[in-house]
């Protein structure tokens, strides 16, 4: 790739309304330059139609690439790094500090024709070992859609009403996190080209079960099927990241604490 975005990448952000906790979305402007979209475009000719529903219409291609998550983290890396931004560090619902470290390597190339669309979903944190995981998604739009033509991601309460939406703009990036409830339009005119990856972060503490099982700011401890089937939830993010001796040692976990979960 080559052809350097004309500006420099800026960010704003949006609170979305009526969200509890608070949530936000950050939109990066010029993360991307025209040249640099059609070269990922043209490079990836394998998208194939994924997990097809009657609410979920796409085609995908997920792929690695090393230096294309070091070249985006190059140039987003000082939004997270400002601390008035709020977004370089999380706590989550146990009271375990993370600090951001860097991009996921793994993307997913998504094309969507006049009818696609993707159901309301949350995307879930993808865990690359227990001490590294994603508290971010990143989408990042390679074609302009315009309103008329659909294609937002949409923004939505627990019944499914819109409270925001972003229509996808050439070369600019859409960051939240992974717990907001959300959607993508159907696209009614054109090709939509998502670009999607997760912003990983590390534990600042490392990772102990017991510690995480003794209840978040100073509560009970958890009995044993809550223990297992917290094992159980690791030993699955763990296979779902593709590191199966971990994972098969987490499963074994959650069945001996917990017995009724085989």
């Amino acid at each position: 790739m080559s052809t350097l975005p004309t500006s420099l990448p800026s960010l704003q952000t949006q609170l979305i309304p009526s969200l509890s906790p608070p949530r936000a979305f950050h939109l990066i402007s010029n993360l991307l330059s025209p040249t640099e979209c059609s070269s990922i475009i043209d490079k990836h000719t394998d998208l194939t139609p994924s997990n097809i529903t009657p609410t979920t219409v796409r085609d995908r291609e997920i792929f690695v690439d090393s230096a294309l998550a070091s070249l985006l983290w190059s140039r987003i890396a000082s939004f997270f790094h400002e601390e008035a931004n709020g977004m370089g560090k999380v706590v989550d619902e146990d009271g375990e500090s993370w600090t951001v470290r860097a991009l996921n390597e793994t993307f997913r190339l998504c094309r969507y024709t006049p009818g696609g669309k993707f159901s309301a979903h949350t995307d879930g944190r993808r865990l690359e070992s227990v001490n590294e995981q994603a508290f971010y998604s990143i989408n990042i739009y390679l074609a302009d859609v315009p309103s008329s033509s659909g294609g937002a991601t949409r923004f939505l309460s627990p019944t499914n009403g819109v409270l925001a939406a972003v229509q996808p703009v050439l070369g600019q990036a859409l960051l939240f996190r992974d717990d907001v409830w959300h959607d993508g339009e159907e696209v009614r005119e054109g090709v939509k080209y998502l670009l999607r990856t997760d912003v990983m972060f590390w534990r600042d503490e490392e990772f102990d079960f017991d510690r995480l099982c003794e209840g978040s700011e100073g509560g009970p401890e958890l009995g044993n099927e809550r223990r297992g089937r917290r094992a159980l939830a690791i030993a699955e993010g763990l296979e779902d990241a593709k590191r199966g001796g971990e994972a098969i040692e987490w499963y074994k976990k959650a069945y001996r604490l917990w017995p009724a979960l085989g």
